[in-house]
């Protein structure tokens, strides 16, 4: 694995812990450590080591189990990314091994900073500057399993966690047209991008590659999620998931049929509840909410009426500009007992677990004895000269 991470960096949750044979990346998000790499560009709060302590403890660059610099250099994170993924598949492809290589990017979230040759390049903003550098980072994957002669038998997936974070303004992406326009008509406004369940918040693109597989160019419109990637490639190599627990993704459609009408419902971090899920076309609200948006503006949060469901049909409305009135009553109850079973299923499987305790004790810090933990350990590992760059 390269790149982040984000589920917790003890013992039991490293990478390493998690089957992963070697892993380079941050132990989470790049805005929750400071900096002191420059430049380096973050909105209403400040990324840099000792201006405005807003983290008291630098950013940790983890190679297998040891930090090996913090605060990490932004500005060569995906260059190092680059080296260590392409030599991996390289390493596999050399020794004759199948692979899994799992490279969640740094970019395109803040704190945004890119190497000195994409500074500029993009002659728009800092975020088209990032964008530049993450299409590169993705151009030199796909470079080496065409160089290797491995792409027919090489499913390479690119997608993302969420919709951009309109409170950062110009660091952030467009979430146009999912812009939830019911919110910001009827509710007074905020954002309705990331951190939201409006589609906005949680609609990505996902790219998929597979010569022989998938059709070059084709268009999928069955409803999908990244809860299917686990099934798709259990499915793939032939791997039987644990029967003891309910996934709530199924195999993506390239590789099985998709059933329809299919439920899928759209997680909320802030409630134990179902709130929203999607019936097909149809995205079914029981409550709504956005939070600040660029200008720290933020709308008002509703429960709906549970028996009659704020309903969109995405199919004619992606912006979610005006709710669908013409439902039968037996419509609405086949979506309340849609909720009801998703609710049941969630409350009586297997869940996972992640470690995001912040107690000081618990912060990765390379040396304690330094300011802000610092610490540079490159040169001290056999790997290749290229990564020390």
């Amino acid at each position: 694995q390269s790149t982040g991470w984000h589920l917790g960096h003890t013992e039991p949750f490293h990478p390493l812990s998690r089957g992963f044979d070697t892993y380079l990346g941050l132990p989470y998000s790049n805005d929750m450590g400071c900096v002191t790499c420059s430049p380096v560009h973050n909105i209403k709060t400040s990324p840099t080591c000792g201006i405005g302590d807003a983290h008291p403890f630098s950013l940790p660059l983890y190679l297998d189990r040891d930090i090996v610099e913090q605060p990490a250099d932004l500005t060569r994170l995906t260059d190092r990314y680059t080296v260590f993924a392409t030599e991996f598949i390289e390493e596999q492809v050399n020794h004759s091994k199948p692979f899994f290589l799992y490279a969640p990017m740094t970019h395109v979230h803040v704190t945004l900073a890119a190497a000195e040759r994409f500074r500029g390049a993009s002659g728009v903003g800092h975020f088209q500057d990032t964008l530049l550098e993450m299409d590169a980072f993705v151009g030199a994957i796909t470079g080496v399993v065409k160089r290797l002669g491995i792409a027919d038998n090489t499913l390479i997936i690119f997608t993302s966690d969420n919709g951009p974070w309109e409170y950062k303004c110009d660091l952030a992406g467009s979430h146009l047209p999912f812009e939830g326009l019911y919110q910001k008509s009827e509710y007074g406004g905020g954002s309705t991008g990331k951190m939201t369940t409006w589609e906005g918040g949680h609609r990505v693109p996902f790219i998929a590659s597979w010569p022989g597989h998938i059709s070059p160019g084709s268009v999928s419109d069955d409803l999908s999620s990244a809860l299917d990637i686990l099934p798709t490639l259990a499915q793939i190599v032939g791997f039987t998931l644990p029967p003891d627990r309910v996934f709530d993704g199924v195999p993506l459609s390239f590789v099985q049929p998709a059933n329809s009408p299919r439920v899928l419902f759209i997680p909320d971090a802030d409630v134990e509840e179902i709130s929203v899920f999607r019936w097909d076309q149809y995205k079914v609200y029981f409550a709504t909410f956005s939070i600040p948006d660029c200008a720290g503006k933020k709308g008002k949060d509703r429960l709906h009426n549970p028996d009659l469901p704020l309903v969109f049909d995405l199919s004619t409305d992606p912006a979610e500009s005006t709710p669908v009135t013409n439902l039968t009553k037996e419509f609405y109850d086949l979506l309340i007992n849609s909720k009801n079973e998703i609710q049941e299923s969630i409350d009586n499987t297997f869940r996972s677990t992640v470690d995001w305790r912040k107690d000081e004790k618990f912060v990765a810090c390379c040396n304690p004895d330094a300011k802000y933990c610092s610490c540079s350990k490159f040169g001290l590992r056999g790997v290749s000269k290229k990564f020390y760059m």
